[in-house]
């Protein structure tokens, strides 16, 4: 599936050294999860070889959210900014489908049957709010060569809510996520450095786990490298990123519930090419 959102931007400049912009976010989402047990029987006694159930749970939503940053030179070289981001709420509707297949041993032979009532299981809408964040950075740019900066943020992961509230499944849901997520702060450091039209990029990150007990899913570390030429009309970047996150996954909720520890890792190579009107 996918989600996405439309943005309005607002911006403005107060005297000589604050600049203020806002942000009015429309979010949509739209994921469709498809899953399927199947067993198998190897007793030859058995009239029953093999049994399927598949489960199709498709999700649609709409949700809302805004963000209000500010800027403040506090030297003509040496910046200060502030961000807040507000939660997101969401509207959800979900419907399910699903059907059971089995092959059996007739006089006639292996026999397959299917069940696909093709009943369309639609629930009550709910809504969902998600964390909101803040930010503050700093930055020092030295005139034409370059700039460094810093940015922290705070999210807390424990804030998240299903809703109405009164609804006794979202209530268990809610108390169970406020005790085992907690607020998770973000370190970013990175820079900039020219020589002539050629820019040198790099960046380190390092994010905190969300989770109280950070052994099932660990803190992420990740840092980054670019570069990027300025022809004039024409603007070429080339970025690399690459972060890392050990996760102890547990596949089922039952029988096999052995954890498998996985160190996870991904990279990013991007290639942007601008062009100047």
């Amino acid at each position: 599936g996918y989600n996405g959102k439309f943005t309005f931007n607002l911006g403005t400049q107060y005297g000589e050294n604050l600049y203020l912009g806002l942000n009015l976010n429309g979010h949509f989402i739209n994921y469709e999860r498809f899953t399927r047990l199947s067993e198998s029987n190897t007793n030859e006694e058995s009239l029953i070889r093999n049994v399927g159930f598949e489960n199709t749970l498709f999700t649609t939503g709409n949700g809302f959210s805004f963000q209000l940053g500010a800027i403040y030179k506090l030297t003509n070289d040496f910046r200060a900014g502030f961000t807040y981001q507000s939660p997101t709420w969401f509207t959800i509707t979900d419907d399910s489908r699903q059907s059971v297949s089995s092959a059996i041993i007739t006089e006639q032979g292996t026999e397959n049957i299917l069940i696909d009532p093709n009943v369309v299981n639609i629930f009550p809408d709910y809504r969902l709010q998600t964390p909101g964040k803040i930010t503050g950075s700093l930055a020092y740019v030295f005139g034409s060569k370059g700039l460094l900066s810093f940015d922290y943020s705070r999210k807390d992961y424990s804030e998240i809510e299903f809703r109405p509230t009164s609804d006794s499944f979202f209530s268990t849901q809610n108390e169970t996520m406020s005790q085992i997520l907690k607020a998770a702060n973000t370190y970013r450091v990175g820079g900039e450095y020219r020589i002539k039209n050629v820019s040198l990029r790099g960046g380190y990150r390092f994010e905190e786990s969300p989770y109280v007990d950070d052994n099932f899913f660990g803190d992420l570390t990740g840092y980054s490298a670019g570069i990027g030429i300025d022809f004039g009309g024409t603007r070429l970047d080339l970025t690399y990123d690459r972060w890392e996150r050990t996760v102890n996954n547990q596949l089922y909720s039952v029988g096999l519930t052995e954890a498998a520890t996985v160190d996870a890792d991904n990279s990013n190579f991007t290639l942007s090419l601008a062009f100047n009107l």
